[in-house]
């Protein structure tokens, strides 16, 4: 991946804080490639949807540009391109989506008290000659293979599909629904029993978070270049070792995973059937109050209660896109509990980047 089109550049992002004046930059760090998976994974599938980029990722050359200047050394975004021979699909992205890239100068300037937890800061992005970046620090340059299997899309009619289900209500369904139409996500459908034994596999642990593994389909819509994913099953992480606020994985878990994967696809005669996302159970109430209470004044007049463990830590979002690299159809299904003491999910999927809250559709 060429970092920038000019070269000897790299992308940064910067950091300043009112305390010390925001012309002092007080640290500068280098955007890795690491940093830039999701941006990537997010351009490819913004493209394959649209029928601009073939499927197979691995044969696509991606090359990063700045973005336009919104003032001395600093952009407003920068952007993905993929190409292969005549095919081309360019996407815009806005710093934010950097966030990764912020974490760490942040992280290393409180713990050396250069500004505290309650300090106003401010980031930017810039592009700067590689010898003015510290790479020593940056986590970019391990190289590794990756083996994707060909992607294989079924044929289906998407409005068939549409009409043929509904949306999932949930505490959150209104508000992700006029959200989704703005992001125009991709239409992700669930099977009914599917999603009765996600619920079931993600509450398995009592107190105790315990996961599965959702596997399903992509299919792409006979009357358009539009690809949609059905998740058919989710399967138990055996093996896996649970506790109250995590859950791991093991190599015995991802064996057994594999090994009834393969079951499916031999007894069902789905032999494109893969790993599509993950579900797993926050099984504990929402963190009490000084007074021993979890709702708040206003509860009883808000429709959706806001405090609620059904929310991807930010543990959860690492595991996923360490696990789902390469993977932008991969969704992250997370049950909890509300400040009500009531039952509530929330699915997560690619959006501008970034995991974000999204709705998923109900086979009849």
């Amino acid at each position: 991946m060429n970092w920038l089109k000019a070269n000897g550049y790299s992308l940064a992002v910067g950091v300043t804080c009112n305390r010390y004046g925001n012309d002092r930059v007080l640290a500068l760090e280098l955007v890795s490639l690491s940093d830039l998976l999701s941006p990537r994974d997010q351009a490819w599938w913004d493209g394959v949807r649209v029928g601009a980029l073939p499927t197979d990722l691995q044969a696509l050359e991606v090359q990063v540009h700045p973005g336009e200047n919104e003032g001395p050394d600093r952009l407003g975004g920068y952007y993905m391109e993929m190409r292969k021979g005549r095919q081309s699909f360019r996407r815009h992205f806005k710093p934010s989506t950097l966030s990764q890239t912020l974490a760490r100068p942040l992280e290393k300037l409180l713990t050396d008290g250069v500004i505290t937890a309650e300090d106003e800061y401010d980031y930017f992005l810039t592009s700067r000659p590689h010898e003015e970046l510290d790479h020593k620090r940056s986590i970019g340059h391990v190289q590794a293979t990756a083996r994707m299997e060909p992607l294989v899309f079924e044929t289906a009619s998407l409005a068939e599909y549409l009409a043929n289900s509904e949306e999932l209500s949930g505490p959150t369904s209104k508000q992700l629904a006029a959200q989704e139409r703005e992001s125009k996500q991709m239409p992700m459908f669930v099977v009914d029993d599917a999603w009765q034994d996600g619920r079931e596999l993600a509450r398995l642990g009592g107190e105790d978070e315990s996961a599965a593994v959702a596997t399903g389909r992509l299919f792409r819509d006979t009357d358009s270049p539009e690809v949609f994913v059905v998740i058919d099953a989710f399967l138990r992480a055996e093996f896996a070792a649970e506790e109250k606020f995590s859950v791991t994985f093991s190599g015995d878990t991802w064996g057994q995973v594999r090994t009834r994967l393969e079951q499916r696809r031999r007894r069902l005669n789905r032999p494109h059937e893969m790993i599509v996302g993950s579900v797993h159970g926050h099984n504990f109430q929402p963190a009490a109050d000084e007074s021993g209470g979890r709702m708040c004044e206003a509860c009883s007049i808000l429709e959706v209660c806001s405090r609620s463990t059904a929310v991807a830590s930010t543990d959860d979002f690492r595991w996923h896109r360490s696990v789902f690299a390469g993977q932008p159809w991969a969704s992250l299904l997370i049950w909890g509990w509300n400040a009500r003491e009531e039952e509530e999910w929330r699915m997560y999927g690619l959006d501008n980047a970034t995991l974000a809250p999204r709705t998923v559709r109900l086979l009849k």
